[in-house]
């Protein structure tokens, strides 16, 4: 947004500025505690607004007419083994709380290009694992983003409507065998665990 708006909007939105740790998601503000615990002047830091919303348009040379800036959304990788079991670690924690089993596990991101990952992801947690045609989500969610702010797209129903499926990984692996990789995962977490506090 700097550089498109030719410094004129120092802005970011709540994905991104929460991956800074910073950033008070509950209360949607940047933490005072800890931007004085790290000695950051809050000012140097951009304002957070809503990921669609029309923020201005381009500046400068950037574009030949000025274009609608509209939407803001973060992204974020991860180490391809772990994924899977990261995964279930969070799904078990989400069906605990809301007392609803998961069905299906939809994905998104570069990661789901690898069919390998994702038979082991449908594997480790039991369901089906469902990949999109789209598989930059991100991207295509600023998009969506962008199009909802402008007022191009009549409602959130719509965008819905334009998913579709690509590629589906049903479990495969004995039960036997998730039970040794899920042992090796846990003995893992634990060593580093016990490693982090030596």
């Amino acid at each position: 947004m700097w550089n498109f708006t030719w410094r004129s909007l120092h802005i970011t939105d709540i994905t991104n500025a929460s991956r800074t740790m910073l950033f008070d998601i509950h209360e949607r503000r940047w933490d005072d505690e800890l931007l004085d615990a790290f000695d950051i002047p809050r000012n140097m830091l951009p304002e957070v607004r809503r990921s669609s919303e029309v923020y201005g348009t381009t500046q400068g040379s950037v574009f030949a007419a000025d274009v609608p800036l509209a939407s803001i959304a973060g992204d974020q990788h991860a180490a391809l083994l772990s994924i899977a079991y990261q995964s279930l670690d969070v799904l078990q924690a989400m069906e605990a709380d809301s007392g609803t089993p998961i069905s299906q596990l939809r994905v998104d991101g570069g990661a789901c290009a690898n069919d390998l990952l994702m038979q082991f992801q449908a594997n480790v947690l039991g369901v089906d694992v469902v990949c999109p045609r789209v598989i930059e989500t991100t991207a295509l969610g600023a998009a969506y983003l962008e199009k909802l702010a402008v007022g191009y797209g009549k409602d959130v129903d719509e965008l819905k409507a334009q998913w579709q499926l690509e590629r589906r990984f049903a479990p495969q692996m004995p039960a036997s065998e998730v039970a040794s990789c899920l042992e090796g995962w846990k003995r893992a977490v634990n060593t580093a665990k016990a490693w982090a506090y030596v």
